[in-house]
């Protein structure tokens, strides 16, 4: 794993730590940087490295989302107290804030005490339910100053939504860029073909109408050309600013590697799916919400066990889609061989002189294609595998 531009990424691990005196005369980190820790995770001088440096592979995305991902670094502030932040709160205004709710609070129940034997029990109802609410606005501005797992738990969500999403845009990229090879090669089979029919038209062997034809399939493969690299360029584009770089960017974007088929016979479908209802942040959700929400509190159990429900159903989709993925990944790759050999046949008749130029690119088509198609099967397999895995770790709807 090569990794360029390494001061860019001692310069910025420097300043997660908040210290430049970290960084050594020949512009590394020194010992004391050896492991950089972030608010939800850690990492080794080595792979800060690689996160700055001008190459993207597969396995950086989510320390790259944890370093340079817009959407979550907004929420890392937020997280800070930080009064650039949407909030525009620092921790101290927080705590103040929580404390004159629960001041409120406290001077509420003292009125409603006294009040109670003059009042209606609506009326003092109301006082009760006024009093919870304050207490609910103080705990939710102490959590959001002190960094409790309530505020932790909203930036692991923001980083595991941007580091799927993100993983997502780069299956989506390479599916877009094998398939933009395609229509280049295409376009090369049409202009050669459009060549061929003006000598063939110029000596009479062919009709006006047919070389108006060609002339117009030439036109419609320069216009899915275009298309094509449009739609790669701004996948592109999308995908390298949500890690960090500008619109206009060059990364080394590497292949995504085949999925690790070994990593599915340690899923154990049983275990995981009740580690995926404990796990579940939409279960939790109903979980932390006040009684008063809800009509009963047998109205919240039958919401929770509705929910927990819906999570076990969901990862029995999410298993056999696993496996739906795993058996064409599999056929794929097992067909694969036919195609390349097929091709390389095709090769060694081209040298020989034996097909046409024109027939060599339509095989080299036909053996793109079924590359794209098995690169895509195993695309898809890693789609089903990592969604899986999110909704073990609690991202499942």
């Amino acid at each position: 794993m090569k990794c360029k531009n390494k001061w860019k990424a001692a310069v910025m691990a420097a300043a997660l730590l908040g210290n430049s005196a970290l960084i050594s005369g020949s512009g590394l980190l020194t010992a004391r940087a050896a492991e950089i820790e972030t608010p939800l995770g850690s990492y080794t001088e080595a792979e800060m490295l690689c996160f700055g440096d001008n190459v993207l592979e597969y396995w950086e995305i989510q320390g790259l989302v944890e370093n340079y991902n817009p959407t979550y670094l907004k929420q890392l502030q937020i997280f800070n107290g930080n009064p650039d932040g949407s909030s525009g709160l620092s921790k101290t205004q927080l705590l103040q804030m929580a404390e004159e709710f629960r001041f409120e609070a406290k001077e509420l129940k003292e009125e409603a005490d006294e009040r109670k034997e003059s009042i209606s029990e609506e009326a003092y109802q109301e006082y009760q339910d006024n009093i919870k609410t304050l207490k609910r606005f103080a705990k939710e501005k102490e959590n959001a100053a002190e960094g409790t797992l309530m505020t932790k738990r909203a930036l692991r969500v923001v980083r595991d939504q941007e580091t799927m999403a993100v993983s997502a845009q780069m299956r989506e990229y390479q599916t877009l860029s094998a398939q933009n090879e395609i229509v280049k090669k295409n376009l090369e089979l049409a202009e050669l073909s459009y060549a061929s029919s003006e000598r063939q038209h110029a000596i009479g062997m062919i009709s006006g109408e047919a070389l108006l034809a060609a002339q117009d399939s030439l036109a419609a493969a320069k216009a899915s050309a275009e298309a094509s690299a449009s739609s790669l360029l701004n996948m592109k584009q999308t995908l390298i600013m949500a890690l960090g770089w500008p619109y206009n960017g060059n990364p080394d974007i590497k292949p995504i590697p085949e999925p690790d088929l070994e990593k599915i016979k340690g899923y154990q479908p049983d275990a995981d799916r009740e580690l995926a209802v404990e796990a579940s942040y939409a279960v939790a959700d109903i979980r932390k919400k006040d009684k008063s929400e809800f009509n009963s509190t047998k109205d919240k159990l039958r919401q929770i066990e509705e929910k927990e429900n819906e999570v076990r159903m969901q990862m029995e989709y999410l298993y056999k889609d696993v496996q739906q993925k795993t058996l064409s990944y599999q056929s794929a790759v097992e067909g694969w061989p036919v195609s390349d050999a097929k091709f390389a046949q095709a090769g060694r008749k081209f040298a020989l002189g034996m097909i046409s130029k024109a027939e060599y690119l339509a095989e080299e088509i036909a053996w793109m294609t079924a590359k794209a198609n098995k690169e895509q099967a195993g695309f898809n397999l890693q789609a089903a595998m990592e969604t899986y895995e999110w909704a073990v770790k609690g991202l499942i709807k």
